[in-house]
């Protein structure tokens, strides 16, 4: 605590030769600025442990106002920012985040809402490497007063993809930060509490400079990221602090002087027992105490001549290298040693190409709609390909993909297979391919369903640069190590090459290795993890919604759960593969589900399933009956028409094993002729529209059925992401001139930009930005707080701005929309693009309003999007996206004409249950609870009735003046 450093200045000689006593929070700090002081010249301010003192620039004497505890710094938000950076081979103890565990912590107090500022910072001096940083700051948009967390390592790799706290700091008040890393364990306090906890793979540090106020890199020279607010009594440890530690801190300060820490160990090294000849491991070990340390590494107790840094690498190790390693540390006041790591090197087992493999797609046959594996009956579903795309491949028979068609092989898994492969800690992946230099292209990946982050990928070149093979992984949090990483060999020239990665987890770990027609390649790989997929495609990527397609040729596609050696390698490059034993899997149903969420009375659906290939029989009830007959490889479908909402039970058998799934088909009534229904929300529970199991959610779980008066709608805040309804059999198909109708309600004012976009695509979008151009006849829905409302708008023509109405939406209003759109085909030599009108009207209104009439789409059919490909002819999805995280417009009533255009309304607006009221006495008081809407007061049942002030939610209790009045709720 400050005052106590004041106090304790003449004895300060003395109890700096002390020692911290251990329970002493002072245990392992390495740097403590109390930013009370600068000095007489205005240039420093210190650092009163280790003498780090940070370097003062745009600071003055005016800078220091009242703390949270003494004096603290102000900084301007654009010009005023302090920084260290430590000289080249000193052991300073800074930066902190090179420490294996480290822990640093602050008092803030600054504005909300600030955009992408950082409160402390470490980076790098260097004048041509901005890549590392390790930043605490602001919300990156400015939505918010979270605190933003974004890491990124030397090569470029996003660790920490701006994560956002749950809690605030940004308010205009003091609050606490404190940040702990466990080597990638990172966990964020926020006034004493445990706030937000997250993972990230680290990797050799590269930073050697500390600032607070800003970004600080090139020297100082490049500066970025200007804070607007309070810092005080920034404090860095070389090891992690207890929550009671944090709690201390918080409460009491540190009290100073600082006594001198011996050495103890932080985190031991982790030794491997799976390394082979020639493999390469980096044992790394942390240490907490007064700076400099000294470390020396020892083997069986004996010292490693010129080991002497936290590090030690091992390369091409030979089984003379196995033994016991420990790192002894020490400084004046000690010594501490690690606990020992087992080393333990091994030759490679012989070959065996059988053992172990997962899944072995052999691209021979087509068998319905699939491709077989033949081991454990992961067959793969065709899209867009056909039996005229099986052709002479390297062994056999293959597939042949063509990007122009967006043809792939896709599998969605189903909890508890043994795929995708990545789940695995120790796994292989084999292929050959043959495919010219193409640009960012995909010949095997895995993905999600849920989330467009995670992703495993193999494939061409990112940027089309050459032949090389392309690696790249993203975690669940959009974190990547190095991003993609090119290999030296050559494998996409025109001619048929083959591709194998390996993967293994070696001393907690993970490495991974290329090999290029048999070849170990040179490239570096940076595997990380988390990642939460569910999907494998072949030629292109599966997410919410597939991309990347690959043009050429794809043959004998295999994965194990093991790495495989090098001489397996060189075998799969020269000779096919054996045929592994068969794995039968436990009987399972993957889907069954009707086709649409909905469907008028008296209309069709399709029920779909997809089962288990050795199922012997398959039957449904409800009049449907056995449909084995209907059934190849698995997959089958039937079209049912129940007048009423009706539950389907899907029963299949194989010997005495019997499994059963239910699916409802839900029945919509009091539709006006001519209109199909896509969705009403109406059969959904509250919550991520994603669970429902037709929409997709792009970024997560963003896109919500929310409750509205009793009537359920769909809302989408996210920063950038959007919600996905594949329509089937409702698509707009070249030619035809349909109407898609919806409703909305603009909510609220954002204080931050919004612009929100539904309607129909072909478009595979990953995300809002896919939305914004290049998507088709859509409508966006605009609020800018610079000019408050809420505006509808559309784009005219490829290229095209956002032109929007004069007229805002009136806020709480129900608008019902038509798009008349004529998808103009593909080859049109006149005008190959899709025409469109807009209309809306009021709720209450006699007559719908004309917007925008006979504009062209977006949709360009001549300039194909380099991932997700060319124009495809048929406006195949509804979405609806977003880009603010705190408002949302609400969507509902989704309709489709069946053909040509219609002006009516399909059905009412749910107007929902009327809300209940109930008056009682509580403890002297008057209680009115009421089920939903707003709560009103009037002193004469005719009124004039007025809100409630104070009353945001059911129950609402005031005190009896013995005057009359009435309360009633509304919607």
């Amino acid at each position: 605590m400050k005052p106590i450093r004041l106090l304790c200045t003449f004895g300060s000689a003395v109890l700096l030769a002390a020692v911290t006593a251990l329970g002493d929070v002072r245990q392992g700090l390495v740097s403590y600025w109390p930013l009370d002081v600068i000095s007489e010249d205005w240039t420093t301010t210190p650092d009163v442990v280790s003498g780090n003192n940070f370097v003062l620039m745009g600071i003055d004497p005016s800078a220091l106002v009242d703390g949270k505890r003494g004096k603290a710094m102000q900084f301007d938000g654009s010009t005023q920012y302090a920084y260290y950076t430590a000289a080249p081979g000193a052991d300073t103890g800074l930066p902190i985040s090179r420490a294996a565990v480290w822990t640093v912590a602050c008092w803030v107090k600054g504005a909300p809402k600030q955009s992408d500022r950082r409160v402390f910072s470490e980076s790098n001096s260097g004048d041509f490497n901005n890549n590392p940083l390790v930043n605490i700051g602001t919300h990156n948009t400015g939505a918010d007063g979270t605190v933003d967390l974004y890491f990124r390592n030397s090569t470029g790799g996003v660790q920490i993809n701006h994560a956002h706290s749950p809690g605030t700091a940004y308010d205009n008040t003091w609050h606490h930060v404190a940040l702990v890393d466990e080597y990638g364990k990172v966990t964020l306090y926020i006034d004493g509490q445990v706030n937000m906890t997250t993972t990230y793979t680290r990797s050799a540090p590269a930073q050697d400079t500390t600032s607070i106020g800003a970004i600080v890199r090139g020297g100082g020279g490049s500066i970025s990221a200007y804070f607007n607010g309070a810092i005080d009594e920034v404090a860095a440890w070389d090891r992690a602090l207890t929550p009671e530690e944090i709690q201390e801190v918080m409460n009491n300060g540190i009290q100073t002087p600082v006594p001198s820490s011996p050495p103890s160990i932080t985190m031991n090294p982790a030794g491997a027992t799976n390394l082979y000849i020639g493999d390469s491991i980096t044992l790394l070990a942390g240490a907490s105490g007064t700076h400099p340390l000294n470390y020396q590494w020892l083997k069986n107790d004996t010292p490693i001549p010129d080991a002497v840094s936290p590090t030690l690498v091992l390369t091409n190790l030979q089984p003379a290298d196995s033994g016991q390693y420990a790192l002894r540390v020490s400084n004046a006041s000690g010594t501490a040693t690690s606990a020992p790591a087992t080393i333990t090197v091994s030759d490679w087992a012989a070959p065996n190409l059988t053992n172990r493999v997962v899944a072995y797609w052999p691209l021979d046959e087509i068998q319905g709609s699939k491709t077989p594996d033949i081991v454990s009956g992961y067959d793969m579903d065709l899209v867009n390909l056909t039996a005229a795309d099986l052709v002479a491949g390297k062994w056999g028979k293959c597939f042949t993909f063509d990007l122009a068609r967006q043809t792939m092989l896709t599998r969605v898994h189903s909890a508890g297979e043994a795929l995708p492969i990545y789940q695995h800690p120790n796994f292989s992946v084999s292929l050959w391919v043959k495919g010219d230099i193409q640009t960012d292209k995909r010949v095997f990946s895995e993905g999600s369903t849920k989330s467009t982050q995670p992703l495993f990928c193999i494939g061409t070149h990112n940027t089309g640069a050459d032949g090389t093979v392309d690696s790249y992984i993203r975690t669940d949090g959009g974190a990547t190590s190095g991003d993609h990483r090119h290999s030296t060999g050559i494998a996409f020239d025109g001619t048929w090459h083959h591709i194998l990665y390996t993967q293994r987890e070696v001393a907690g770990a993970m490495t991974a290795r290329f090999y290029i027609d048999g070849v170990e390649d040179d490239v570096v790989l940076g595997p990380v993890r988390p990642l939460s997929m569910n999907t494998t495609a072949i030629g292109g990527i599966l997410r919410a919604t597939p991309a990347a397609w690959f043009t050429g040729q794809i043959d004998d596609v295999i994965v194990w759960d093991r790495a495989l050696s090098p001489a397996e390698a060189q075998l799969l490059a020269t000779a096919p593969m054996p045929t592994p034993p068969p794995n039968l899997q436990p009987l399972k149903i993957n889907l069954f589900k009707a086709e649409l969420p909905q469907i008028v009375q008296g209309d069709s659906v399709m029920l779909r399933w997809d089962v288990s290939k050795t199922a012997t029989e398959i039957l449904i009830d409800n009049g449907v009956g056995d449909v084995t007959a209907k059934t190849v490889g698995g997959v089958g479908s039937v079209s049912v028409s129940p007048a009423t909402t009706t539950k389907y039970t899907l029963t299949i058998k194989r010997g005495t094993d019997e499994l059963t799934a239910q699916a409802t088909v839900h029945v919509l009534s009091g539709v006006a002729a001519n209109w199909a229904v896509l969705d009403t929300f109406d059969e959904y529970p509250l919550g991520p529209i994603a669970d429902t199991g037709w929409w997709s959610d792009l970024r997560g779980q963003f896109a919500r059925v929310e409750d509205f008066n009793g009537n359920r709608m769909l809302s989408m805040m996210s920063t950038d992401s959007a919600a996905v309804l594949p329509i089937g059999p409702l698509k707009i198909t070249e030619g035809q001139e349909r109407t898609l109708f919806f409703r909305m309600i603009a909510r609220g004012d954002p204080t931050a930009a919004l612009r929100q976009v539904v309607g129909l695509t072909d478009k595979n979008i990953r995300w809002h930005g896919d939305t914004t151009g290049n998507v088709g006849p859509v409508l966006n829905l605009s609020y800018d707080p610079a000019n408050p409302g809420w505006f509808v708008g559309v784009i005219n023509g490829v290229g095209g701005v956002l032109e929007n109405a004069p007229d805002a939406l009136e806020k709480d209003a129900v608008y019902s929309v038509w798009i008349n759109i004529k998808n103009v085909p593909m080859n049109d030599p006149a005008s190959p693009y899709d025409t469109f009108s807009v209309y809306i009207q009021k709720r209450g209104e006699a007559q719908r309003k004309e917007l925008f009439v006979d504009y062209s789409s977006d949709r360009d059919p001549f300039n194909p999007d380099p991932v997700l490909g060319m124009m495809m002819p048929n406006l195949d999805k509804l979405f609806v996206a977003g880009n603010n995280t705190t408002h949302s417009a609400l969507f509902d009533d989704f309709f489709v004409s069946k053909s040509g255009f219609n002006a009516t309304e399909p059905i009412p607006f749910s107007e929902g249950t009327p809300p209940t009221l109930s008056v009682g006495l509580v403890a002297g008081q008057v209680e009115v609870s009421w089920s939903g809407g707003s709560l009103e007061s009037a002193t004469s049942i005719n009124g004039p009735w007025e809100k409630v002030t104070g009353a945001t939610s059911s129950p609402y209790r005031v005190t009896p003046t013995g005057a009359q009045m009435y309360f009633r709720a509304v919607r």
